[in-house]
C-alpha cells in the first residue's frame, strides 16, 4: 500500500527504509503477521516527520490559496485623501465580489506612500496629484475630485457667501505643514493670484485639518470627500470661491518589476474596469 501511494515498487520502498535504518543506526519497523509496526525509535521519528509534513502541506495549501481568490492578501499604501476620494468606495464594491480577500492598508504622505511601493512593502499605492513621480513605476489615473473652501460656525454669518482668495488674507487660515505636496499645491494657488496667506496653524496630516476648522481655528481649503460628512452634520460650512481651484486626480501606482499574486492582479483589473 505504501508503494502504491508513492507510485513506486515495493522493493524500492524497502531499499529506502533499509538505507534510512543504516543511516540512523536503528531499526524503524518490526514485521508482524498482519504487516509492520513501528519500533520505539520508529514511532519517535514518525512524530517528528508527521509534524514536518503537516507544515509542508499547510504551506502548499496557503500558497495555493494566495494564488486563488479565496484567501489572497493585497497590501496597499495610500494617502488619506486618496482613501476618502476614491479607495473606500472601490474597496466596498470589490469586497462584495470577493469577500474572502484580505487587505493590509497603510497611510502616509505621498512620498512615503510611494516609498513603500518601491521597497516592496506594498503591492499598490494610491496617491493624489500633485506628487513626485518615480522612474520605473506604472501610473494610472483612476479618479478625480475637487478641493473646497470651508470654515466653522464662528465664520458662518452669511449662508452661501462667496469669497475671493484675496479676502482670505484677513482671516485665520489652517493648512498642512510645509514640505507636503498638498501644502505646495495650496501655496501655488495663492501665489498664482498674488495672494499672501500665512497659516495660523499648520498640521502634519490632512485628516486633522477639518476637525481644527470645526473648532473655529480658521478657514481652510480641503478635499471635498474629507469635509463632506462634517458639512452634512453642519460642523463646518462650505464657502464659494470666486476663483476656480484646479481639479485633482487620484492615481494608482504599481511596480512592473515586482510580481503580483492573483488577488492583486484581480484588484488591478477591477480598478481599471471602473
Amino acid at each position: 500500500r505504501a508503494a502504491a501511494a508513492l507510485n513506486t515498487s515495493q522493493p524500492a520502498v524497502t531499499r529506502v527504509i533499509h538505507k534510512l535504518e543504516d543511516a540512523l543506526g536503528c531499526t524503524l519497523f518490526i514485521r508482524t503477521k498482519t504487516g509492520v509496526e513501528f519500533t520505539d525509535e520508529g514511532q519517535l521519528l514518525f512524530e517528528h516527520v508527521r509534524m514536518a509534513c503537516q507544515q509542508l502541506i499547510r504551506g502548499e495549501e496557503d500558497i495555493s490559496q494566495s494564488l486563488s481568490l479565496d484567501r489572497g492578501i493585497i497590501r496597499i499604501s495610500a494617502t488619506v485623501t486618496a482613501l476618502n476620494a476614491y479607495l473606500f468606495d472601490t474597496l466596498d464594491t470589490f469586497r462584495e465580489r470577493y469577500p474572502k480577500i484580505r487587505f493590509i492598508i497603510s497611510t502616509s504622505s505621498s512620498d512615503k506612500t510611494i516609498g513603500r511601493l518601491k521597497s516592496g512593502e506594498s503591492d499598490l499605492a494610491f496617491v493624489t496629484t500633485p506628487f513626485t513621480r518615480s522612474k520605473g513605476l506604472y501610473v494610472l489615473t483612476v479618479g478625480s475630485f475637487h478641493d473646497i473652501l470651508i470654515a466653522g460656525k464662528h465664520f458662518f454669518d452669511k449662508p452661501g457667501k462667496e469669497l475671493s482668495l484675496k479676502a482670505l488674507e484677513q482671516y485665520p487660515f489652517v493648512c498642512l505643514a510645509k514640505g507636503t505636496q498638498f501644502r505646495q499645491f495650496v501655496d501655488e494657488i495663492f501665489a498664482g493670484h498674488g495672494v499672501m496667506v500665512a497659516p495660523d496653524i499648520e498640521l502634519d496630516s490632512v485628516d486633522l485639518v477639518v476637525p481644527m476648522v470645526a473648532h473655529n481655528w480658521g478657514f481652510s481649503i480641503v478635499p471635498d470627500a474629507i469635509a463632506r460628512s462634517y458639512i452634512i452634520r453642519e460642523e463646518v460650512f462650505e464657502f464659494g470661491l470666486t476663483e476656480q481651484i484646479p481639479e485633482r486626480k487620484v492615481c494608482m501606482l504599481s511596480d512592473p518589476s515586482r510580481s503580483q499574486n492573483r488577488a492583486t492582479k484581480e484588484f488591478v483589473q477591477f480598478v481599471k474596469g471602473h
